[in-house]
């Protein structure tokens, strides 16, 4: 895998921050990438029978966020961070399917004693967009028929879209508590399944929830 990426970072007042930039990935030889040769965790990404990727994979990705802080928030130390900010992806290596985004906002900033952040987004990875395999393994969606290549259930990858609710607290420097929450189905229901005409899934909602707690040394 190749990439690249160009920031542009600027503060335009004390108060006021911005980031903005662009950049491309490129997976080499992905038809050598078949579920036989690979560890299948995610599922999403268009495949024949053998498990081959029909597709190639170099999308260009751009990303826009801009920072405010506030003197002083309710229940938080220091000078209150609010955010807001977002993701798109197109890849060119296939003409459908192939786009993805998300956008959303995040309140404070955890990492100190006793500072917290909220954070809230919404994301939408069309099936081909980008490979599957390296797609956030957490946000899932349900499958009640295997898909070509695949397998029933509850798996994360690529065509999910939905909600992704996140609360942070620091309890000391090198101590967080992680608290988040998903709620995704499947951008295209119409599934293709082994032995039979293409099937339509009528609930893909997945909800799932993890709680960690994160020390730093």
């Amino acid at each position: 895998m190749y990439g690249g990426q160009v920031l542009l970072n600027s503060k335009w007042t004390p108060k006021l921050s911005s980031s903005v930039g662009g950049g491309i990935l490129m997976i080499g030889s992905p038809q050598s990438l078949t579920t036989a040769n690979v560890a299948y965790v995610n599922q999403g990404n268009t495949r024949n029978a053998a498990g081959v990727l029909v597709n190639s994979y170099n999308p260009i990705i751009a990303d826009a966020n801009a920072t405010y802080l506030l003197d002083s928030f309710p229940f938080y130390a220091g000078a209150f961070p609010i955010k807001v900010g977002g993701e798109f992806i197109d890849n060119p290596g296939t003409s459908q399917n192939n786009s993805g985004y998300w956008v959303g906002a995040t309140l404070g900033k955890a990492g100190t004693r006793h500072t917290w952040d909220l954070n809230y987004r919404y994301e939408y990875l069309e099936a081909d967009a980008w490979y599957d395999q390296l797609a956030d393994d957490d946000n899932v969606a349900y499958y009640q028929n295997a898909p070509v290549a695949g397998s029933a259930g509850a798996f994360a990858g690529t065509n999910v879209k939905g909600h992704r609710v996140q609360f942070n607290y620091s309890i000391t420097d090198s101590l967080t508590f992680s608290l988040t929450g998903y709620i995704n189905d499947l951008i295209n229901t119409t599934l293709k399944v082994p032995g039979s005409a293409n099937v339509n899934e009528p609930n893909s909602t997945a909800v799932h929830v993890m709680a960690d707690l994160m020390w730093k040394f």
